[in-house]
């Protein structure tokens, strides 16, 4: 919505206000609810302010910070998922076999219950308890190959960074949809429409 409201003002205020309209009545019976819950039931009509001001901290409560919240993740389970097939061993070439090293393809010898292992000649860091099917699934799908430790962590960080500007992005979205909101409920109570 706020991409919308950016490149076409009055489309974008015209869905802000009829949205937050719509989502004043279930916010105003969740007050209604709330009040009858503490025994302090209301009778009349509520005003307009408060109802759609709840609104908007309800849609922020229960899409807004969830949804930032789990883009985030999702975002950095793909990069975890590139590091750790990045940083894979090779399979072993036969059954029983030692695993490879997935920089120059010697064979590791692998301690019993180890998560990985360095190469004893080029040095490079190798997991190997990994599923090979998993490994195999995720190198099939169009993934961010990491040869270095330090380009890996520098990608978690531009991630880490991107979710940061995608919550204050959401954030302006906020402070600017909050006035037209309380226009709206200016307009609403000018001409008496209550929740």
């Amino acid at each position: 919505m706020i991409w919308l409201t950016l490149s076409n003002p009055l489309i974008g205020v015209a869905l802000c206000m009829a949205a937050a309209y719509v989502l004043g009545f279930p916010a105003a019976a969740i007050i209604r609810g709330v009040a009858w819950l503490s025994r302090n039931p209301i009778s009349g009509p509520l005003p307009p302010f408060p109802v759609l001001a709840f609104a908007m901290v309800l849609v922020l409560a229960v899409i807004g910070i969830p949804a930032l919240r789990f883009g985030r993740e999702r975002a950095l389970a793909e990069v975890r998922a590139s590091i750790h097939a990045s940083l894979a061993a090779k399979m072993p070439e036969r059954a029983g076999g030692p695993s490879l090293c997935r920089t120059c393809g010697a064979g590791l010898d692998v301690p019993p219950g180890a998560l990985g292992v360095p190469c004893p000649y080029c040095a490079s860091d190798n997991l190997v308890a990994l599923p090979e099917a998993w490994v195999t699934l995720v190198r099939d799908k169009e993934f961010r190959h990491f040869m270095q430790i330090d380009a890996a962590l520098e990608e978690f960080r531009l991630v880490n960074e991107r979710a940061r500007e995608q919550m204050w992005k959401v954030a302006l979205g906020l402070v600017l949809a909050f006035p037209l909101v309380m226009v709206l409920a200016w307009l609403l109570d000018a001409v008496k429409i209550t929740f």
